[in-house]
């Protein structure tokens, strides 16, 4: 998913190349470049953009780590900015196991966790933690161990916690 994201890019450029190959007729000053020049040049630019994207991919998959702790789910992810991220078992509320076809193809899944939170004492604010790009037995065990402990960590209407 990752490098699927960067892949747009390289997408764009071949949009951008088929865009000139089309208007090259309509503006003479175009003309003047050989087209096996622009032809050589484009598949240089493009080769570049695509190694670019496997590069930022690679370091952003590396610099990704997922943690079960005895309390809370650890998140930890960034290639320049790390963030890290820790929330208890008690706030998740609902697991979801995404893929697409491609994802299928690859043998990858998403992980969507929605958090309910209790900021305050009357209001409720509800997130997302999603996990990209997972391996999907990887994905299906953290489901799994997510949704058990989330089940023991229920709260009662007192804010209490009771195990179930």
């Amino acid at each position: 998913m990752i490098l699927l994201g960067r892949m747009s890019i390289f997408i764009l450029f071949c949009v951008l190349f088929i865009a000139y190959i089309i208007s090259r007729s309509y503006y003479p000053i175009l003309e003047q470049y050989s087209p096996d020049l622009i032809l050589s040049l484009s598949i240089l630019v493009g080769i570049i953009i695509f190694i670019i994207s496997l590069v930022l991919a690679d370091l952003e998959y590396s610099n990704y780590s997922i943690s079960l702790e005895s309390d809370d789910l650890m998140v930890k992810k960034g290639i320049i900015e790390i963030k890290e991220q820790s929330v208890p078992y008690r706030y998740i509320r609902d697991i979801r196991v995404y893929q697409s076809i491609i994802d299928r193809l690859v043998g990858i899944s998403n992980l969507t966790i929605t958090l309910e939170m209790e900021p305050e004492v009357n209001s409720r604010s509800k997130s997302e933690i999603i996990l990209n790009s997972i391996d999907n037995s990887i994905a299906l065990d953290i489901h799994r161990e997510l949704l058990k402990r989330a089940e023991v960590q229920k709260i009662d209407v007192t804010g209490s916690l009771k195990n179930t």
